[in-house]
């Protein structure tokens, strides 16, 4: 997926997707193709969960007739919505559906299975590379250098509610705490009810863990700026400690 730099770092490719070829005929099925041309007729799917509309855009392309740009043109921008509508970002959104569409123009092909398989197949190296990292990190030696540089070094965990931020965080702090890091944990979570709190036990219990260094947080209640919390907290952590 990359290449190593002189200087030793893992350089990722950057996120390009070349054309899949693949003359492999899928003919598994005898239906003629059905292709309806208006995406406003795909609404019929707004009813279904997530994880079926998201598949169920491309039962019509089924048939012996090679998939064309026309024909994909409707699906692929329902299904475009569909994924920024679950979050994911537009540039993201229009890369996976331009893998997909890549992968399947020229294609004939039949059945649920079938569709779902050559998907499957065409978003993978899509979603590979969109995941790969661009370099390499190393958190020690990025700490450590930035602890001769005499300035703290920040971890920002964001997410939407109920994705782990708080249980992961403690999960690197305690890490941290293994290499004999100093850590200082800052609440800039001032909406959530109850987020100020649930750090608040979690710097106790690694403070317990490890009694010899012992966890801060730096929080300034709910309703405040979260951005001036986590610039006051860097300037805090800028003090030396006794």
């Amino acid at each position: 997926m990359g290449s190593i730099t002189k200087e030793g770092f893992y350089d990722a490719a950057e996120m390009e997707e070349q054309e899949n070829e693949n003359d492999d005929d899928d003919d598994q099925v005898n239906d003629d193709l059905y292709i309806n041309e208006k995406a406003n007729n795909l609404s019929q799917f707004d009813g279904k969960s997530s994880s079926s509309r998201a598949m169920s855009f491309f039962n019509y392309l089924t048939g012996q007739k090679p998939l064309s740009e026309e024909d994909l043109t409707p699906v692929l921008i329902k299904m475009k919505e569909h994924l920024i509508n679950k979050n994911v970002a537009a540039d993201i959104a229009t890369h996976l559906c331009d893998s997909v569409s890549k992968g399947l123009i020229g294609k004939k092909l039949g059945g649920f299975n079938s569709i779902r398989s050559e998907i499957k197949r065409t978003m993978e190296p899509a979603l590979q590379k969109i995941l790969t990292p661009r370099t390499s990190i190393d958190l020690l030696r990025d700490i450590l250098s930035a602890k001769k540089e005499k300035r703290p070094y920040s971890i920002v965990f964001v997410g939407v509610n109920g994705v782990g931020k708080s249980t992961n965080l403690s999960k690197v702090c305690f890490w941290l705490l293994q290499n004999k890091l100093k850590i200082l944990i800052a609440a800039c979570d001032t909406f959530r009810s109850g987020a100020v709190e649930q750090l608040r036990v979690h710097a106790r219990n690694l403070s317990a863990l490890t009694n010899e260094i012992p966890v801060e947080l730096f929080e300034r209640g709910y309703g405040k700026d979260s951005a001036s919390i986590a610039k006051n907290a860097l300037e805090y952590g800028k003090i030396p400690k006794c």
